[in-house]
């Protein structure tokens, strides 16, 4: 019955599920933050030990690689902060991603509730363990007195935008995973790699200029959002442009993905 029905129905019911969801943000805001909640549970200093353990990172890391990569460690370290932050929320985000469906498995088979609700709880999430990892990226600032100006205003919208970008892709990836459960793995060892791919623990002037693994990655353009006005100073023109390209492209991409599956994901899960 399902399959014969027109395709403007699965529009109209996938149109929904994006509208409601977003519109339902007090759903996906409380199993959010009941989520961080569940966590850390009896723990004393809570997502607080997410903070410390960004530090401690920041600070191994950053005073042995800038030995290794022969860096001052007093423009190292901060670009290291403000990159690590970052990506660990993004990274969190893609990974979470490729169970979001199932530990949703509950509420989706007892009552009808969009599906884009859990991509943005999701994000939610991640959002709440980033803004208490902050903290030691600002202590890291203030110590080593990084030059700040009000340029690094723009990374505001530049994260509005890399969050968008982040909605899309856990959408896409959820769908995927919970169709096909071994691509889960994939995500994880490719999101591995990629640090390792993109100036996160090394920086973008420690390589040839036009380098593919600057000029066509995606995730230094991401980043490049916010820290280029944070740790730069400078407003990242081409950044804007590929990050805008990719959001247009990958919104409809996962808006075709929804329409097309659906109708299937109940009988996935």
């Amino acid at each position: 019955m399902q399959e014969s029905l027109p395709v403007d129905t699965h529009l109209r019911v996938a149109l929904w599920d994006f509208v409601q969801g977003i519109l339902n943000w007090r759903l996906w805001g409380f199993f959010g933050l009941h989520d961080i909640r569940q966590r850390y549970r009896r723990s004393s200093f809570g997502p607080l030990w997410l903070a410390l353990g960004l530090g401690v990172t920041i600070l191994g890391i950053g005073i042995l690689y800038s030995q290794i990569l022969h860096v001052d460690g007093q423009i190292f370290i901060p670009f290291l902060a403000i990159s690590l932050l970052l990506w660990n929320m993004m990274s969190s985000i893609i990974v979470e991603s490729t169970t979001l469906f199932l530990s949703g498995a509950n509420v989706i088979n007892s009552t009808r509730v969009p599906y884009t609700s859990f991509v943005l709880r999701g994000l939610v999430r991640n959002l709440i363990v980033a803004a208490h990892c902050i903290a030691p990226v600002i202590l890291v600032y203030i110590f080593y007195r990084h030059p700040m100006t009000w340029i690094a205003l723009l990374a505001i919208p530049g994260f509005i935008i890399l969050l968008a970008n982040m909605y899309w892709i856990s959408l896409i990836v959820s769908i995927i995973c919970l169709r096909f459960r071994d691509v889960g793995q994939i995500v994880i060892y490719a999101t591995q790699l990629a640090l390792f791919l993109t100036p996160i623990i090394w920086m973008p002037t420690q390589v040839r200029s036009g380098t593919p693994y600057i000029q066509y990655n995606p995730a230094y353009h991401l980043i490049s959002l916010v820290r280029d006005p944070v740790f730069y100073g400078r407003f990242p023109a081409q950044s804007w442009v590929v990050s805008i390209l990719i959001l247009v492209v990958g919104m409809a991409l996962s808006a075709a993905t929804l329409v097309r599956f659906r109708r299937h994901l109940i009988f996935w899960i």
